[in-house]
């Protein structure tokens, strides 16, 4: 006679709520190195696929790439997947990040590191020298995998994070970042696919690799253009698929002014600092709505939070393990 598979019922769930199991139950959670935005999301990021949107060159890449590099320099292996910015260009970044935060000298950047004719500048390479060993040590753990003919779509992402997660073997689950969303193909499927079928196939194969393997994903994407001069909403990922009913995080990121009668977007990128805020769209587990204010220098590649209060909340979001739809 053939063994029939039990239902499993809740109350075996419910039974492992004690003291003697509840670290296996507990949700890990990693700080992004930005307090306001790990108190706005309880404590940091968990498992789950989180998306962060905004406009072109507002600095969503760079917020993303510092996240990575607090991550790593807290131990934890991200895995960076970076669709149009190659190594030596994010290197100079954080290199140009940490000139920043030591010196607050505003005649650096990125752009003056890689430059032939620096080379002969003694102050700039004195402050290179003080700064490359910090952070080659906060990245030690921060992998840049760059776009090339064998990383078309999230399918190639996944299998590339699978053999990776081998390589680093049980105890080092990695965060994934994804930077940027509009760029993958819709892979070697066959037959035509519109922009938004490819978009949403590519979410959907992310989603999977969250759930499936409990990992933090992090996905940049651009808006639509219809956006450009408006205060972020749901409506700006509408035309970009399923983004708003898969992600368990949205984030968008907007310039301080947006939508006021006086706002210019030439006029509010030129400047240095940016007032940029991120809005807590979307938190499947946990209270949306909260508004972050950061100041971005987008010479310097740095972003410190605006406000020195933390979000005061009562309601602690948590994202537990969910079944795909």
């Amino acid at each position: 006679m053939q063994n029939k598979k039990k239902l499993p019922s809740l109350k075996e769930t419910v039974c492992l709520f004690d003291r003697e199991h509840m670290g296996s139950l507990a949700i890990r959670r990693l700080s992004t190195g930005m307090k306001n935005l790990d108190d706005a999301l309880g404590g940091g990021i968990s498992p789950g696929l989180y998306v962060l949107g905004a406009i072109p060159n507002l600095g969503k890449s760079t917020f993303a790439l510092q996240i990575a590099q607090n991550i790593s320099a807290a131990g934890t292996p991200v895995l960076f997947f970076s669709m149009e910015m190659p190594k030596s260009r994010i290197a100079a970044k954080a290199l140009n990040r940490q000139i920043f935060i030591n010196t607050r000298n505003p005649r650096y950047s990125a752009d003056l590191l890689l430059r032939r004719e620096s080379a002969s500048d003694t102050a700039l390479w004195t402050q290179v020298e003080i700064a490359r060993s910090r952070v080659a040590e906060e990245c030690r753990n921060l992998y840049i995998i760059e776009r090339d003919e064998q990383i078309c779509s999230a399918q190639d992402i996944l299998q590339i994070v699978e053999r990776s997660m081998e390589e680093l073997g049980p105890q080092q689950s990695p965060v994934v970042v994804v930077d940027y969303l509009q760029i993958l193909s819709g892979g070697k499927a066959g037959g035509y696919m519109s922009d938004k079928a490819i978009v949403d196939a590519n979410i959907r194969a992310l989603t999977t690799l969250a759930t499936q393997k409990k990992l933090p994903v992090m996905v940049i994407s651009a808006f639509n253009r219809t956006n450009y001069q408006a205060q972020v909403s749901m409506e700006a990922f509408k035309e970009s698929g399923a983004i708003e009913y898969s992600a368990d995080v949205i984030l968008g990121m907007q310039l301080h002014t947006v939508g006021s009668r006086k706002f210019n977007i030439n006029r509010e990128k030129a400047k240095n600092p940016r007032q940029i805020e991120i809005v807590l769209l979307k938190q499947r587990y946990g209270k949306s709505g909260h508004t972050l204010s950061f100041r971005y220098y987008p010479a310097h590649d740095y972003f410190e939070a605006a406000e020195d209060e933390s979000v005061v909340d009562d309601f602690f979001p948590e994202l537990p393990e969910r079944s795909l739809d």
